[in-house]
């Protein structure tokens, strides 16, 4: 899989796919050709896997924005209660599965 499809797929850029390949989360086929790397589909789907990579989530800021609270409290809840999240892109992806049982959390401290 190529730099350009891993990124439709994971909607993100090719940046922020390069600092994955810094931090050794990824490793492409070659080292040299920036935007000709390759990944190996058994690798990309591990990824997926093991950091909860998905398409269909929310930020902290849309959390807060949809529940009228601050992106603090919302950090603090996600922090305090084990919901499944995404940590390697910026912001935070939340699963919308997690996301509803951060909202029951976050309806019940108010």
């Amino acid at each position: 899989m190529n730099i350009k499809e891993l990124c439709e797929r994971w909607q993100c850029t090719d940046r922020q796919i390069d600092k994955l390949v810094k931090k050794n989360i990824l490793h492409p086929e070659q080292v040299n050709v920036r935007s000709k790397r390759n990944f190996p589909l058994e690798e990309v789907e591990a990824v997926e896997g093991f950091y909860h990579v998905t398409t269909d989530y929310v930020t902290l800021e849309e959390l807060g924005k949809e529940l009228d609270k601050t992106y603090g409290q919302v950090y603090y809840a996600l922090t305090t209660h084990p919901v499944t999240v995404c940590p390697l892109f910026n912001p935070i992806r939340i699963p919308r599965e997690s996301a509803e049982e951060l909202k029951k959390v976050l309806t019940k401290q108010s």
